[in-house]
């Protein structure tokens, strides 16, 4: 996927991660184009390192309970998402997901 590719490729100019919000957002969109590949562990993996770089990024929270939600890890989604809601309740769709896990 071209989107996948661009993003690795952003990251790749910044190995050390030294812009931590840049590199928050990029592994965030890398995890929703895993996820929409269905390749739904990387989608994790880039949502935890999203995550552990900015822990305010709310995107990177929603993702984490989206890849979690996928690999059926339903109560752990759950706490993540509701985590989303309660700092950003106006995210599109989260309702819906938050009720599907």
């Amino acid at each position: 996927d071209a989107a996948l590719q661009a993003y690795t490729r952003a990251l790749d100019a910044d190995p050390h991660r030294m812009d931590r919000k840049m590199s928050s957002a990029i592994l965030g969109n890398r995890s929703a184009a895993h996820r929409k590949l269905a390749q739904f562990s990387e989608a994790l993996a880039d949502a935890e390192e999203s995550k552990l770089l900015s822990p305010s990024y709310t995107k990177a929270t929603f993702r984490r309970g989206l890849a979690l939600l996928e690999l059926t890890r339903y109560e752990e989604a759950l706490v993540e998402l509701r985590t989303a809601k309660s700092q950003d309740s106006k995210l599109p769709g989260l309702d819906d997901w938050i009720e599907r896990a």
